[in-house]
């Protein structure tokens, strides 16, 4: 299968224009054919996102962003990479009822809408053969199966960390995580057991993509390095979760789960 797209080149990562409402947008890394998918949008409070920040600094960034506190957007954004050999799948999205619980009181969400996007860009489920998860928060492995249960790839091997993989899945985790975070793992990841490949370090997944351990948002966590002739995508997934991260790197949100690690990641892997 072939992604088909309409983009102009522009340096060395092509950039196609957005269709569908915003659902999907077209680019290309060298000669790989790049959809982005747009799963919805989530809201976050700036307590929740800055969580450690001087609030008087926080407000003045808000300021200069446009952004009110207690309803700062977060697209979540989901990726197909076709490489000509493989056709690999990048997060799938929120499970949108364990999402809920993180919304500030009023607010609605249209998460969840992962497999729209898959349909509109045109990607055949059955020839993805790889689906690389960053980690495993619920609104990152969402669309891993389908309404019935079953694998929304039926056809695809599932890459995740080792550390993630072991964490998330062991008894203890489980019953010590709300809901919120241990029924999308027993949903969306367990049943999915005998087709993981568990990643040791970093290193080749596949010709062109890398696994980059970015550790501290959760134990697992990490990005990847798509690289295709002279170009190349840094994948950063939540070692970042807003562009204020990348402009203040020693903020960091509520759910970091080992800060001190967490935050020497966006700096580290931006140099590279």
């Amino acid at each position: 299968m072939t992604l088909h797209s309409a983009v102009e080149e522009a340096g060395t990562v092509s950039v196609g224009v957005e269709e569908s409402e915003r659902r999907i947008f077209r680019f290309k890394v060298g000669s790989f054919d790049c959809v982005a998918i747009n799963d919805g949008t989530f809201f976050y409070t700036a307590d929740q996102y800055f969580s450690n920040a001087d609030p008087h600094l926080v407000t003045t960034a808000l300021v200069e962003h446009r952004l009110q506190r207690d309803r700062i957007p977060s697209p979540y954004t989901c990726l197909v990479v076709d490489t000509g050999e493989h056709v690999v799948v990048v997060d799938t999205g929120a499970d949108r009822a364990a999402m809920r619980d993180f919304l500030p009181t009023g607010v609605e969400t249209d998460v969840g809408r992962f497999a729209e996007g898959v349909d509109q860009a045109g990607v055949d489920v059955a020839d993805v053969d790889r689906v690389i998860v960053s980690h495993a928060h619920p609104d990152h492995i969402g669309g891993n199966t389908d309404a019935a249960g079953a694998p929304r790839f039926p056809h695809a091997r599932l890459t995740i960390r080792r550390e993630e993989w072991e964490y998330w899945t062991s008894d203890a985790t489980l019953a010590a995580q709300p809901p919120a975070f241990a029924d999308p793992v027993r949903k969306h990841l367990l049943p999915l057991a005998d087709r993981v490949e568990l990643l040791e370090e970093d290193g080749e997944i596949m010709p062109g993509i890398r696994a980059v351990h970015a550790p501290g948002h959760t134990p697992g966590h990490m990005a990847l390095l798509i690289q295709c002739d002279d170009a190349e995508l840094l994948y950063i997934s939540d070692a970042a979760l807003h562009p204020l991260h990348l402009e203040h790197p020693d903020w960091c949100t509520v759910w970091e789960m080992d800060p001190e690690r967490a935050l020497g990641v966006v700096p580290k892997n931006v140099r590279q």
